[in-house]
Formats: C-alpha cells, sequence, structure tokens
C-alpha cells in the first residue's frame, strides 16, 4: 500500500476483488497484491474525490489490513454487519483528514471499510494538526491492531475494562497517540 499522485498507476482487476480503476483525486491510496515470485495478482486505487494515504498494510495469512488517512466524505465505505464498528462519514469539517481501516480477504474481496476518527477539534488553533491518521496496522488473526495520531477530543474511544490501560480523555497537548483493538470481524 502507498499513495500515488499518478493518473495511470499499473492497476490490474482480479475476478472477484475489490476494483476502483481510476485515480478520483488528486492523491489516491493503492493496494496491490504480488506472488512471491513478484508476479502482480491484483492492484486497485482506493480512495474517494479529496484523497487517500495509504500508510500501513499487513496480512494475517486469512485477511488483509491496511490504515492510513482518508480526506473529505468520498471514501468508499462498507460496513459488514454483525456488529463491525462502522463510521460512514469523515467526522473532521476542517477539510483535514480522518483515518481509516480496511479489510480485504486474501483473494481482494473487500470486507470491511471505515473511516475512524472524530472532528479534530482538539489540536486548538494550530490548523494543520486538526486530523486522525492511523499509521500501523497488525493481525494475528483473532485480532486487529491499529495505531496513529488524533487531534480530535471527541475520537471515539472505548474502556474495555478488566484492568485495561484507558485514557479517555484529550491532551493536554496538540495530538495523542491513540491504539484501537478490534476482532477480526471489525466488533471492538
Amino acid at each position: 500500500t502507498g499513495t500515488t499522485y499518478s493518473t495511470d498507476f499499473p492497476v490490474l482487476a482480479n475476478g472477484g476483488a475489490y476494483f476502483q480503476g481510476s485515480n478520483p483525486g488528486t492523491s489516491c491510496a493503492f493496494v496491490s497484491q504480488f506472488s512471491t515470485s513478484g508476479v502482480q495478482i491484483w492492484s486497485t486505487y482506493y480512495g474517494g474525490a479529496s484523497g487517500a494515504i495509504g500508510n500501513s498494510i499487513q496480512s494475517d495469512g486469512s485477511d488483509v489490513w491496511v490504515t492510513g488517512e482518508a480526506f473529505g466524505n468520498t471514501f468508499p465505505t462498507f460496513d459488514p454487519g454483525g456488529g463491525a464498528y462502522f463510521q460512514a462519514a469523515n467526522a473532521n469539517t476542517s477539510g483535514m483528514g480522518t483515518a481509516f481501516i480496511l479489510e480485504f480477504n486474501n483473494t481482494g474481496l473487500r470486507k470491511w471499510a471505515t473511516y475512524y476518527g472524530g472532528s479534530g477539534n482538539g489540536g486548538g488553533g494550530f490548523g494543520s494538526t486538526n486530523y486522525d491518521i492511523g499509521y500501523s496496522i497488525q493481525s494475528d488473526g483473532k485480532s486487529v491492531w491499529v495505531g496513529g495520531v488524533t487531534a480530535s477530543s471527541d475520537f471515539p474511544t472505548q474502556d474495555p475494562g478488566g484492568g485495561s490501560y484507558f485514557k479517555g480523555t484529550f491532551g493536554p497537548g496538540v495530538l495523542d497517540v491513540f491504539a484501537l483493538q478490534f476482532c477480526t470481524s471489525g466488533v471492538r
């Protein structure tokens, strides 16, 4: 995964895999799959008209996970149901981005795609810090973890209880680090 500004990025459809054949914005995340011998199997743009940045990708053997930052409200989301966390719209109205989480199976079938963030109102007058960004994603096949930064005092948090560390308030400062955990079906 990564980010491209190209309109001729080498995308490749493959059967029932998710496929977006063109770059709808100035920047667009991409997801590409290759065989272990380097043969391209599948590659797609992934983003909306306002842009997206792919920061981290990981496979747990069954599923492929992607996180990054999406801008605007045209990022292609997908609610899998079943109690999975789902945020259909970017809550950040300042024009800055919010984190996203994507899940595909190993053949590229999209299983889950959501924004994850707040309004970006916690940064306090710094303008360019009104964002939420997913920087890292990992899965062991049972759980998936996302790490990043937020400038949102209303970033969606959840206390898991059981003595787990939990900080439910923003600040002090311009940015906070976040850590998320979901089961592989997207339930937090």
